[in-house]
C-alpha cells in the first residue's frame, strides 16, 4: 500500500530523483550505450501512446543485428566492460524512460483506479493484538477492496496505512486481470516480424 502512495506521489512530481541518479542515467544517454536503447525500435513514449490507443499505431522496428551482438560491439570502459553489461544498462535505461513517461504514467493511474484490488493479510503481530473487539478487525481479512470502494472509505484507508505502519497487516495492491493486461502490453511494444533477430528483441523487449 505504501507502494502505491509512493507511485501517486511520484506522478504528482513529490518524489525527487537523486542526484546520482539522474547523472547516471544522463551519462547513459550521451554515451555508447544509448545505442542500443535506440535500436528497441520504438521510444518509451510512442509505447505509451499505442498502449494508451492515442492517434495513430507506433510499429516497433528491428535492426539488422541482434540485441547481444549489437551490445558486444558497444563497450564502453571502465563502466561496461562486457556485452552483457551494455545490455543490462540499455534495459534499465529504457524501463526507466517508460517508468517516467507522463502517457504511461497516465495509463498505469487509470489500469489501477479503474481494475486495482486491496487485500489485507495479517502478520503474525497482527494476528495476537487484532482480536474482535480492535479497530483494525474490520479489515484484518480484506480481500478484493476496490479503489472505487476505497476511495468511498477514506477513513478506511488512512486505518489501514496505520495498521501497515505498526506491522499489524500487510497489504497488497494488484491488478485485476493481470496477465491479460501484460499480453496486451507486449502486442504494443513488440515488432510483427518474423525472423530470430525480431524474436530476440521481442524477447528483450519482454523483459
Amino acid at each position: 500500500l505504501k507502494d502505491a502512495s509512493l507511485m501517486d506521489a511520484e506522478a504528482n512530481g513529490i518524489q525527487k530523483r537523486s542526484r546520482a541518479t539522474r547523472s547516471v542515467y544522463e551519462r547513459l544517454r550521451s554515451g555508447k550505450v544509448y545505442h542500443l536503447v535506440k535500436a528497441f525500435g520504438i521510444t518509451a513514449d510512442q509505447f505509451a501512446q499505442n498502449a494508451l490507443h492515442s492517434g495513430r499505431k507506433r510499429y516497433t522496428e528491428d535492426t539488422s543485428e541482434r540485441p547481444d551482438d549489437m551490445a558486444d560491439g558497444l563497450i564502453d570502459p571502465p563502466e561496461y566492460n562486457t556485452g552483457s553489461h551494455v545490455l543490462r544498462a540499455a534495459k534499465a535505461m529504457f524501463a526507466e524512460e517508460i517508468a517516467t513517461s507522463p502517457r504511461m504514467r497516465s495509463l498505469m493511474r487509470r489500469t489501477y483506479y479503474t481494475g486495482g484490488e486491496f487485500d489485507c493479510y495479517r502478520t503474525e503481530k497482527g494476528l495476537k493484538k487484532i482480536d474482535e473487539d480492535h479497530p483494525y478487525y474490520e479489515f484484518k481479512y480484506l480481500r478484493g477492496q476496490t479503489f472505487n470502494a476505497i476511495a468511498r472509505r477514506p477513513d478506511l484507508y488512512l486505518r489501514m496505512l496505520k495498521a501497515e505502519d505498526e506491522g499489524l497487516v500487510d497489504v497488497k495492491l494488484s491488478i485485476q486481470g493481470f496477465r491479460e493486461f501484460k499480453q496486451k502490453l507486449y502486442q504494443e511494444i513488440e515488432s510483427d516480424n518474423f525472423s530470430e533477430v525480431a524474436d530476440a528483441w521481442n524477447a528483450l523487449r519482454r523483459e
